[in-house]
């Protein structure tokens, strides 16, 4: 990733610089103060530059990248950390140049012309929160010590090198007009543009465009061989398909992101595998895609899917409305099939509890009571440590009960230190199959931009 092209700063010599740097950082101690010296005797002048801007903007962080720089044996290895955090913190301190030729869809405005433009609110929220991910990035990469006490040299490059300042500035856009502004849609943004495809197109399949998305599950599923061969076929059939379509996100022009959706002769909608670039993972756009495709399309229709119930993506189609009622192994994932009708949901009491509620039940390796049903065994929770719950299969869902998944996400335990799985299920019995082939279609269906009588 080029961040663009650090300099010294001007007009200042060695001796000049030295001196700033022992005035400016008279607190430190004799010892910090010998080991920049000794580091600017081998790396020179850009040593202490990449100190001194890293100190004045977080102690730590600065005393954190002097330690590491120090401790490197190769000078190789260390010039090519130090070219990366001069690049990383030069990109830090030009942010505000980098939005002067930003421009935001004229939609992007308040109604108010008294009020802030948006664009104004956005760019004000944004740079703080740039520094701050990318920061919190560079100090996670500096933080690869081993248990001997050792550098990490490899880890620490390979984290470094994997800052994207684009697809951070990226995410901050996103997660501040998703705080900002109800309904923000992707298309205001800049850069940005979230794009529907049919199937059995010219287009969509495209030969560089299919490479282009075809790139994108290969880097994902470089570990998952078997299931990538079925991930693909399905793909192609997709594309030639008219009942299929494609909601693709393009950053400049280029597919970073994508999903796809089939109308199927029950009525009911197939949610495709959801892909996003790793450069963009953890910006929440996958998030805003499922805000702006899945919510709409299920005021009117039942949505079916499948999930690989390990990643932490399935806790969040959970959260998003469906339920998982099936699951199963598929080559290398522990595969969930899941259902979202919300036209039923209401009747799931387990869906609008609060989670402060039902870590109050839970204990570990136990279907506990949630008590929230005079039946005591309707509604269960289920908590195990993270670390093992990829080898626990839920008997539940098999148990032909008619138990289904309904809620799940993954909290710390009381000292931080390690992370458990709570599982919610509610038994729904023969609403079940009501659940995944029936939906109520109401007579107003508001969308996010509409009111359809």
């Amino acid at each position: 990733m080029n961040y663009g092209q650090p300099k010294i700063e001007e007009n200042i010599d060695h001796d000049d610089l030295m001196y700033a740097s022992y005035v400016e950082f008279d607190g430190l101690d004799e010892k910090l103060k010998d080991k920049v010296k000794k580091l600017v005797e081998i790396e020179g002048d850009k040593a202490l530059q990449v100190f001194i801007d890293y100190y004045r903007i977080d102690h730590d962080l600065g005393i954190q990248a002097l330690e590491i720089l120090s401790r490197c044996s190769e000078k190789v290895t260390t010039d090519i950390i130090l070219d990366l955090l001069s690049s990383i913190v030069f990109y830090i301190n030009h942010l505000d140049k980098e939005f002067v030729n930003i421009k935001f869809d004229p939609k992007f405005q308040n109604e108010d012309e008294e009020l802030k433009p948006r664009e104004v609110i956005v760019k004000e929220n944004i740079i703080p929160e740039v520094r701050r991910i990318i920061l919190e990035k560079v100090g996670k990469a500096l933080s690869n010590i081993t248990n001997e006490d050792e550098v990490n040299t490899d880890e620490i490059i390979k984290h470094l090198k994997n800052i994207n300042p684009h697809a951070i500035m990226v995410g901050a856009m996103l997660l501040t007009s998703q705080s900002k502004f109800e309904n923000a849609d992707m298309n205001e943004m800049p850069f940005l543009k979230l794009i529907e495809y049919e199937g059995d197109t010219t287009y969509i399949n495209d030969p560089e465009f299919v490479k282009s998305l075809e790139d994108i599950y290969k880097i994902n599923y470089a570990d998952k061989p078997e299931l990538l061969k079925k991930l693909l076929k399905s793909f192609e059939n997709e594309r030639n398909s008219r009942n299929a379509f494609f909601k693709v996100v393009e950053l400049d022009g280029k597919p970073i992101a994508f999903c796809t959706f089939r109308f199927d002769e029950d009525q009911s909608i197939h949610f495709g595998k959801f892909n996003v670039h790793p450069d963009f993972v953890g910006i929440k756009l996958g998030e805003q895609i499922l805000n702006e495709t899945l919510d709409e399309y299920s005021i009117t229709h039942v949505i079916k899917a499948e999930c690989d119930r390990d990643t932490r993506v399935a806790s969040k189609y959970l959260e998003k409305g469906f339920i998982a009622y099936k699951e199963y192994k598929l080559d290398e994932i522990m595969c969930w099939d899941i259902v979202r009708n919300d036209s039923m949901n209401k009747d799931l009491v387990t869906k609008s509890v609060d989670i402060d509620f039902i870590m109050k039940h839970i204990e570990l390796g136990v279907w506990a009571p949630l008590n929230l049903t005079p039946d005591l065994e309707q509604t269960k929770v289920y908590a195990i440590e993270a670390d093992k719950f990829k080898d626990n299969p839920l008997e539940l869902l098999s148990s032909e009960k008619g138990y289904v998944i309904t809620r799940m996400s993954r909290e710390k335990t009381s000292d931080g230190k390690d992370e458990i799985v709570v599982i919610v299920a509610e038994r729904i019995g023969e609403n079940l199959e009501k659940y995944i082939n029936e939906f109520k279609r109401p007579e107003v269906v508001q969308t996010r931009h509409s009111i359809i009588v």
